[in-house]
């Protein structure tokens, strides 16, 4: 028989109890076997009658050391490790103790609402399966009602909890469990009937007041399931189990400074809880604290391919990280273990899509709800793709099965809401955003979403009604700034929105984009060097955003010195900023510094090997100034090209370099592509022009060259196409 001792070499004795065992090993010398046991047990009992279950442990373990064929002893082992939310612990305790004696009911029905705790649904129905039909009283019948409930067998689970219910009407543990089970299959007027029944009793069970709260929380009482929560944990306040949800409520309710505050305390208490550690990880996660939660995961090395929480802990750190290929490899590893484990299969789509592999994510959001049609999450994401993809009618067709499910979802109404949008479908959208509102007042999106509505309908005043009320609740909320501040320079209220932003940059000093959205106000309304020196403000930091640098570009297009000053800089700030690098090589170009222009490049080409915008211009710097390099011209060209086939600038280049070498088929092929994309655009049409004159279609190529002359070509181009009209 594989004894407890034999475990604990196994799996370390957590650190607190080191302590705590040494002044009990020094009384156990003098004393007989028989009183150690009597007196570590009369201990063992009291610190948990108290509460105390650190001290209790350490009893339990020292009548170990000389006693180890006591039931009762794994047993009481067993709920100390339970209330202090080490689980395998309790399961592995509650096992001896039925090696010990497999008749135990009790300690069998406590083991199942373990594995049940860890969804190990199989295990849990096999140690029911054990229990005889006679034995079966309420408490037993709650479980099964557990199993079956997590099983989705609600009906059922309904069944044995009304039972115990009907057997024992005071067991206020049967009526939560029902309240729960009604609401999870819509019946809610039932639901709150049987909730309002227990409140009514008042009860003071730190357990079903811990149930009352998330009873609550499905309910959108969150005030409320607060309330119960922490009363739960003041009438237990050594419990850790009850601290360990208190926990998790924090971390569902988006309250993660509490929730890590308690974890970190747990720890302290018991450092060596896996579950707390792993919970502590999800909230760093949530706080985007990666490095914490990276130096976490770091400590389950051992458990680092076997503990499929901890791979999927590492799977959401790397999804975070923006480590989409290392992401897959976690999830993927979940999946070799699990091939059935919906959970693993969302993230997989997430990671998927995150890394532009779109048909791979919607596959895997499709398996994960097969797998579990009821799984929320992995159908908004899917709803959320086809919307994406324009499939506007699958999209709704989800969307309206979760409203359905789940009629206070107010994600599912932010969804058709934008559908109705892209239909513009006007006032079925602000139906459904101002639904999403109702549901939950708090969020900001619906508002905006009601504003950009209002905005598009073209009723501007109740679009900047919308967008002030939604600034009052967020004032540091850009994009919303900039419609509304929009809207008033539209109305004729510059003034307003200059006064606006200019209290915003007040508040927000270190936002530089207030001074960006001041110096878009001024532009609009034409005051250039207030909108200059706006835009110098927005990038006088280091993190000056790029749209800033943008607009000054165009602001100093007449102004070299400061054109080149401004590119300059804005390459300091941004070493890989491509815009500001092509318009520094255009700039060296047209002041006749085209080895300048080339140099930039190549080396901008060099950190960005993969940009098609890079090597198709520097491509075209090849073709106009560096002949010698025609053939990297035409490699870089059709690097472009292969990356990005629908542009037809790229088409544009290639064609023309074609041309260049003298391979017309192809140039015909691509510089047609091009003409049909950009019909208007004189490069497009002389290109085309000299190939149909090359190809000798005179009378087409004098059509595209006429359109590129009369539409300012631009030298040296104009000249040459001159020549080509007045040979003709």
């Amino acid at each position: 028989m594989t004894t407890f001792i034999a475990i604990s070499r196994r799996h370390t004795i957590p650190h607190f109890l080191v302590l705590l065992l040494l002044p009990m090993l020094l009384l156990s010398c003098e004393e007989s076997p028989e009183a150690q046991y009597q007196r570590l047990h009369a201990a063992g009992l009291d610190y948990s009658a108290s509460r105390d279950y650190q001290k209790a442990l350490a009893a339990w373990n020292e009548i170990l050391t000389f006693k180890n064929d006591s039931s009762a002893v794994f047993q009481q082992m067993g709920d100390s490790y339970y209330h202090l939310a080490i689980y395998p612990n309790a399961l592995r305790s509650y096992k001896e103790a039925l090696k010990l004696q497999p008749e135990d009911t009790k300690t069998r029905l406590k083991a199942i609402r373990i594995q049940l705790l860890l969804i190990d649904l199989d295990a849990a129905l096999t140690d029911w399966q054990k229990i005889p039909p006679a034995q079966q009283n309420c408490e037993a019948m709650i479980l099964h009602g557990d199993l079956l409930f997590l099983q989705r067998k609600y009906d059922e689970a309904e069944k044995e909890y009304k039972k115990c219910a009907g057997q024992n009407p005071q067991n206020n543990l049967a009526l939560i469990r029902l309240a729960m089970t009604l609401f999870a299959q819509q019946k809610k007027a039932e639901a709150d009937a049987v909730f309002q029944t227990l409140l009514d009793t008042s009860p003071r069970d730190p357990d079903i007041l811990l149930q009352m709260g998330q009873y609550c929380l499905l309910i959108n009482q969150h005030d409320k399931a607060h309330q119960l929560f922490t009363k739960a944990t003041e009438l237990a306040p050594q419990d850790l189990n009850l601290q360990f949800k208190l926990a998790d409520f924090y971390l569902e309710s988006g309250k993660l400074d509490q929730a890590v505050s308690i974890l970190q305390k747990i720890l302290l208490s018991s450092p060596d809880n896996r579950f707390a550690q792993k919970l502590l990880i999800e909230s760093y996660l949530h706080l985007g604290r990666l490095e914490d939660a990276r130096n976490l995961l770091d400590t389950f090395i051992a458990e680092a391919r076997k503990d499929l929480e901890i791979l999927l802990l590492k799977g959401k750190y790397f999804l975070m990280n923006n480590e989409y290929h290392a992401a897959l490899s976690q999830f993927q590893m979940i999946l070799d273990h699990e091939p059935n484990f919906p959970l693993a299969h969302y993230f997989l789509a997430l990671s998927y899509l995150a890394g532009g592999q779109n048909k791979l994510g919607e596959k895997s959001l499709i398996h994960a709800l097969s797998l579990n049609p009821g799984f929320t999450d992995a159908e908004l994401s899917l709803a959320t793709v086809y919307y994406k993809s324009n499939n506007y009618d699958l999209a709704e067709e989800h969307a309206e099965r979760i409203k359905k499910r789940e009629p206070e979802n107010f994600r599912a109404y932010l969804i058709l809401g934008n559908i109705c949008l892209a239909r513009k479908q006007y006032n079925q959208a602000l139906n459904y955003f101002h639904s999403a509102r109702l549901l939950k007042p708090k969020i900001v999106s619906p508002l905006y979403y009601e504003a950009l509505t209002a905005s598009l309908a073209g009723n501007n005043n109740n679009a900047a009604q919308h967008y002030a009320s939604l600034l009052k609740k967020d004032p540091n909320l850009i994009d919303a700034t900039r419609h509304y501040t929009k809207i008033l320079g539209a109305q004729g209220k510059t003034a307003d929105a200059v006064t606006y932003l200019e209290q915003a940059i007040i508040n927000f000093p270190d936002n530089p984009y207030f001074h960006h959205l001041l110096g878009e106000t001024y532009s609009v309304a034409h005051q250039r060097q207030k909108a200059i020196d706006s835009f110098q403000q927005s990038v006088a930091s280091d993190s000056g955003p790029k749209s800033s640098y943008l607009k000054l570009f165009d602001l100093f297009q007449d102004d070299p010195a400061q054109l080149e000053k401004i590119l300059k800089k804005a390459l300091v700030d941004h070493p890989n900023f491509h815009q500001a690098q092509l318009r520094l090589a255009l700039f060296y170009c047209r002041i006749g510094h085209p080895k300048l222009a080339i140099t930039l490049l190549e080396e901008a080409l060099s950190s960005s090997p993969k940009s098609p915008e890079l090597a198709n211009n520097l491509a075209w710097l090849y073709v106009e100034y560096q002949q010698e390099d025609l053939d990297e011209a035409m490699r870089l060209a059709q690097l472009a090209y292969e990356q990005s086939p629908s542009e037809p600038a790229y088409a544009d280049t290639l064609g023309w370099i074609y041309f260049r070498k003298g391979m017309l088929g192809r140039a015909s092929w691509l510089l047609e592509q091009a003409w049909k994309a950009q019909p208007d655009t004189p490069l497009v049409n002389f290109h085309l022009g000299m190939l149909l004159h090359k190809k000798g279609e005179t009378e087409k190529a004098v059509k595209y060259l006429s359109f590129a002359v009369k539409n300012d070509l631009g030298q040296p181009f104009n000249d040459l196409a001159r020549k080509m009209l007045t040979d003709n």
